[in-house]
């Protein structure tokens, strides 16, 4: 039992659902290609699009991701 006023534990934590990998590397697969055509433009548009600002790391310029 809990003390009166003592906030309730939870008991178990929410598992993450599982995902299917054959989908999840499609998507992947599709925006990489979107980005070599069209550039990173379209995280831009999702930051502006929700009024927040993009935060750009010093020295990141150019890089890529692996």
């Amino acid at each position: 039992m809990r003390k009166k006023g003592k906030p309730f534990i939870k008991l178990w934590k929410k598992k993450p659902k599982k995902t299917n990998k054959e989908k999840q590397e499609v998507t992947i697969k599709k925006i990489l290609e979107a980005e070599e055509r069209n550039g990173k433009g379209w995280v831009e548009a999702i930051y502006k699009a929700n009024k927040r600002k993009l935060r750009k790391k010093e020295g990141a310029e150019g890089n890529d991701r692996t």
